[in-house]
C-alpha cells in the first residue's frame, strides 16, 4: 500500500519492507505516516527495528531517490509447556503474537496431551489464559500428593488418668497410683501405656495420571527387655504392671521398678547402689554416692554428692556444690534433672534440665533443653543443650564469664577436639617411627631394632585409621538443630558468650532480653 508521500509497505517472507517512491514534487515521509500504514496493515504490533526505521526516514529526507529497508519482522504467538521433575505440576507460558498469528488454543490443548498431562487440569485458569492470549509460567495442572500416614504413638495412660483425677477430688482417691513426694507409684495390674498402631498414607496421583505411592510408615512395636510389665491379656497394644513400684516411661515402652525409701543418704546409710527407684525423704549429704537404675526422687536437697540415675532426678529443694573444687555436686541422668535451684554443680541429662529459681556457677549439659523459670537467672559457668536454653536473665551483673551453647549434641565438639588432638599425636609418633625404620635400613648394625619398629608402626597406623573413622562418624552427627535458640526473657548481662553451632557472639554491654538464633552465618538477637 502506497501513501501520498510515496511510502509503501510490503512483506517478504516474515520481513516487513519499507519502500520510498518519491513523487513530483518529492515529499519525504514522516514517522506518523509510517505508523498509519503499519496500523492499516495490522503490523504495528510486529517486532519493529526502531534503529532501522530512523535510518530509513533520514535517508528519505536527505535523498530524492528510491529506497527500501527492512524495518521489522512478523512473529507468531508461541507457547511453552513444562512439567516438574516430580510430575506434580505443569506450567504454561503463552506469548502474544507480534504482527503474526495468535496461538490456536487447540494447539495448546494438544501439546498438554502430548506431554502426557491428563490429571489435575486447572480448567478455569487455562481458559482465562487462552482467552487473553498471554500468561507467564502459569500453573495449569496440579497433582494430588500422597497422604501422609501417622507414626506409631505410645500414650502414657497413668499421666492421662492423673490429669483427669486432678479435676475431681473424689476421683483422685480412686486412681490406681500412690504419691510419695514427687514419686508416683502404681499397683500391680495397672494399665500404663497404650500403643496406637501406625496408619498408612493414601496414594496420590501426578499430572501424568500416574499413581504416587505413599511413604510407608513403619509400625513400631513396644521396646524389648521391659521389666515389671507385660501386654494385657485382652489387648496386645496395652502394657500393664506386673508388680507394684515406680513406672519409668520410655519412648516406646515403660518399666516398673521396685522402690526403696530412705530418710537420708549420709554416713548412717552409706553409699547406695540400687537397680530400681530411690526415694530420699531428706537430703543427700556431701561426699555420698547414689547409683540407681530408675529414678532418684529427693524431697530435700542434694549437697556436693554424686548421683547417677538411669531415669530422672527430681529434687524438691536445691542442688548445692562448689564448682571447680572437690565439693562439686555431680548429677547424671538418663532422663531429666529437675530442681528448685542449682549452684556449683555439674549436671548431665539426656533430655531436659529444669531449675525454677536459677542455675549459678555450674556446668550443665542437656540432650534437649535447659529451662530456668521466668524470674530466674542462669549465669557463671558453661551451659550446653541441643535445642533450647531459656531463662529470665542470662549472665551476672558482675560480668562473670557465662557460655551458653545450642545447636549440637552436648559433648560432640569437645569429643571431636579430643579425637583430633589424639590423632595428631599418633601421626607424629608414626612419623618418628618411620624415621627409625629408614635409619635401621640404612644402618645394618641396628637391624635388630627394625622388626620392633615395624610392629610399632603397624599398631600406630591401626590407631590412626580407627581415630580417622571415629572422627568421620562424629562429624556426620554434627548436624545443626534447625530450631536451635537461646532465649533471655528479661535481660542479658555483658560477659555472656552465645554460641549457636560453631558461630558465636560475646556481649560487651548489658542489653534487654531477646531470642538469639542463627541467621545466615551470624548469631542474631531479636
Amino acid at each position: 500500500m502506497t501513501s501520498p508521500t510515496g511510502l509503501d509497505l510490503g512483506c517478504e517472507g516474515r520481513k516487513i519492507i519499507a519502500r520510498y517512491l518519491p513523487g513530483d514534487p518529492a515529499v519525504a515521509p514522516t514517522r506518523d505516516a509510517l505508523q498509519a500504514l503499519l496500523v492499516q496493515q495490522k503490523w504495528h504490533t510486529a517486532a519493529l527495528d526502531e534503529v532501522a526505521i530512523e535510518a530509513f526516514l533520514k535517508t528519505c529526507q536527505e535523498s530524492a531517490e528510491e529506497g527500501n529497508t527492512v524495518i521489522g519482522e512478523l512473529h507468531d504467538g508461541s507457547f511453552e509447556i513444562s512439567v516438574s521433575s516430580d510430575a506434580m505440576t505443569a506450567w504454561l507460558t503463552l506469548r502474544l503474537p507480534m504482527g503474526g498469528q495468535a496461538v490456536d488454543p487447540r494447539r495448546v490443548i494438544q501439546s498438554l496431551q502430548d506431554h502426557g498431562v491428563v490429571y489435575g487440569l486447572q480448567t478455569e485458569a487455562l481458559r482465562t489464559a487462552l482467552t487473553s492470549g498471554h500468561c507467564e509460567h502459569l500453573v495449569v495442572a496440579v497433582g494430588c500428593p500422597a497422604g501422609h500416614g501417622e507414626r506409631t504413638r505410645f500414650v502414657n495412660l497413668v499421666e492421662d488418668r492423673m490429669a483427669d483425677a486432678r479435676g475431681d477430688s473424689s476421683e483422685l482417691a480412686r486412681v490406681d497410683y500412690r504419691a510419695m513426694g514427687h514419686l508416683h507409684l502404681v499397683d500391680r495390674g495397672v494399665q500404663l501405656m497404650r500403643r496406637i498402631p501406625a496408619s498408612q498414607g493414601v496414594p496420590g496421583m501426578n499430572v501424568l495420571g500416574q499413581a504416587v505411592a505413599a511413604v510407608p510408615v513403619p509400625d513400631l512395636p513396644f521396646e524389648r527387655g521391659l521389666s515389671g510389665v507385660d501386654v494385657a491379656s485382652n489387648d496386645p497394644d496395652v502394657l500393664v504392671s506386673t508388680l507394684a513400684g515406680a513406672p519409668s516411661f520410655l519412648e516406646k515402652g515403660v518399666k516398673v521398678l521396685p522402690v526403696i525409701e530412705v530418710d537420708e543418704v549420709g554416713l548412717d546409710s552409706g553409699h547406695i547402689e540400687f537397680d530400681g527407684t530411690l526415694h530420699v525423704k531428706g537430703d543427700i549429704r556431701a561426699g555420698m554416692r547414689v547409683v540407681a537404675g530408675g529414678d532418684v526422687v529427693v524431697s530435700g536437697a542434694i549437697e556436693a554428692a554424686e548421683v547417677r540415675a538411669g531415669g530422672n532426678v527430681s529434687v524438691k529443694g536445691g542442688i548445692i556444690g562448689k564448682l571447680g573444687s572437690q565439693d562439686t555436686a555431680l548429677i547424671r541422668a538418663g532422663g531429666s534433672i529437675e530442681a528448685r535451684f542449682v549452684e556449683g554443680a555439674r549436671l548431665s541429662a539426656e533430655t531436659t534440665v529444669k531449675a525454677e529459681r536459677g542455675i549459678q556457677q555450674s556446668h550443665v549439659e542437656a540432650g534437649h533443653s535447659i529451662l530456668v523459670g521466668n524470674q530466674g537467672s542462669l549465669g557463671g559457668g558453661q551451659y550446653s543443650a541441643l535445642r533450647h536454653v531459656q531463662a529470665g536473665v542470662l549472665g551476672l551483673p558482675t560480668g562473670v564469664a557465662t557460655m551458653v551453647q545450642v545447636g549440637y549434641q552436648p559433648g560432640l565438639i569437645r569429643r571431636r577436639d579430643e579425637l583430633e588432638h589424639e590423632r595428631k599425636a599418633r601421626l607424629d609418633e608414626f612419623g618418628k617411627v618411620l624415621q627409625v625404620i629408614t635409619f635401621c635400613k640404612q644402618n645394618p648394625e641396628h637391624a635388630d631394632q627394625l622388626e620392633k619398629a615395624r610392629r610399632t608402626a603397624g599398631t600406630l597406623k591401626s590407631e590412626v585409621d580407627r581415630l580417622t573413622l571415629e572422627l568421620a562418624e562424629l562429624n556426620d552427627k554434627l548436624t545443626l538443630a534447625a530450631d536451635a535458640a537461646i532465649v533471655a526473657l528479661k535481660q542479658i548481662y555483658c560477659g555472656v558468650e552465645l554460641r549457636i553451632g560453631q558461630k558465636r557472639m560475646t556481649l560487651d554491654e548489658e542489653r534487654r532480653g531477646g531470642s538469639a538464633r542463627l541467621k545466615g552465618s551470624q548469631v542474631v538477637i531479636e
